[in-house]
């Protein structure tokens, strides 16, 4: 117990008397909040994931840290007055404005599994580096938002549909309408996909947040809650699942002067559910970054999940391997 005081006492935590040997409050809440700013389990007190933790030497989070400053450098975010911050690894999105931080909400973000051929279960490539493809990472990436959408439509990616509905279809014809599921340009190759209905229990929930980009990617709410109370987030196919999302969107409605919290009402509560976007008047700025430390409120150093192993092949630690070429590629 000395020893832990000690040790926590050098990373800056208030601890109390430092030679004491009881497990006393001061002690408790010290680790409970190193265990939350490092994303670690809060079922736990002391165990092995805590002491595994705890030895990662100064110099590791020295160049942690040095990386986060030069990743700040490298952003647009210290140019802008009002914006959406998305930190991946950080599991959170955030609402700043003239320095302020508004808002900050838990979110769920891709998961990091690799993508594997469904007849030889090998590795995939990526078409482009040859690396192992990871179809479902969150992507780094800057645009604005635009349209808040009520009730949303999921307009299923056709890889979605193909590897996990269209099984589900070929066991039960009636799996789309039992399932609030409809095809749309059932006679056209071309244009055919599968969008799921406004309902209580759409996989985008009661609200989503749409900005251009080319990875078909948003935040939008969710029916399975019970995610946001994991420390590790990254479940998700890409699209980036957020806690509260009908606060963040009325404060962005708010900031864009169209608030009307009797006709947002309206919409929730109509039967049955019909899609309604409304079309920001000032789009706001949204950077999606991946920075693995950061402050927390109260003034701590968090260190996060490298989850996708960015940093770790940035600074050398993972040497990425190239896969061979399939059979039939150019």
């Amino acid at each position: 117990v000395p020893s832990l005081r000690k040790r926590l006492h050098a990373e800056g935590y208030p601890i109390g008397d430092l030679d004491s040997d009881i497990m006393d409050q001061s002690l408790v809440d010290a680790i409970s909040l190193y265990r939350d700013v490092h994303q670690l389990s809060d079922k736990k007190i002391v165990d092995n994931v805590l002491f595994k933790n705890l030895a990662v030497g100064p110099q590791t989070r020295l160049e942690t840290i040095d990386l986060a400053l030069q990743k700040y450098r490298e952003l647009a975010i210290g140019s802008l007055q009002y914006y959406v911050k998305v930190n991946i690894p950080d599991f959170h999105v955030e609402v700043w404005k003239d320095g302020q931080r508004l808002a900050r909400h838990r979110i769920v973000v891709g998961n990091n599994k690799v993508q594997l051929d469904p007849v030889t279960k090998r590795q995939v490539p990526d078409p482009e580096t040859l690396y192992p493809l990871h179809p479902n990472r969150t992507p780094i990436q800057t645009s604005k938002i635009n349209e808040i959408i009520y009730q949303p439509y999921w307009n299923v990616p056709a890889r979605i549909r193909i590897e996990e509905l269209e099984p589900k279809l070929a066991e039960n014809p009636n799996y789309y309408a039992e399932n609030n599921y409809e095809e749309v340009n059932v006679g056209d190759p071309k244009l055919y996909y599968v969008r799921e209905l406004p309902n209580p229990k759409n996989s985008l929930g009661k609200v989503k947040f749409m900005f251009p980009n080319p990875h078909n990617t948003y935040l939008h709410d969710t029916p399975a809650k019970a995610a946001f109370k994991n420390p590790v987030r990254a479940w998700s196919h890409g699209c980036m699942r957020v806690q509260d999302p009908l606060d963040l969107a009325e404060l962005l409605l708010k900031n864009d002067g169209q608030w009307d919290k009797a006709k947002v009402d309206s919409i929730l509560h109509a039967n049955p559910a019909e899609q309604v976007t409304i079309e920001l008047k000032d789009p706001v700025d949204v950077d999606v970054v991946y920075v693995n430390a950061r402050v927390d409120d109260s003034g701590v150093v968090g260190f996060l999940s490298d989850v996708y192993e960015y940093d770790a092949v940035r600074t050398g630690k993972i040497v990425l391997k190239k896969l061979p070429k399939p059979k039939g590629w150019k």
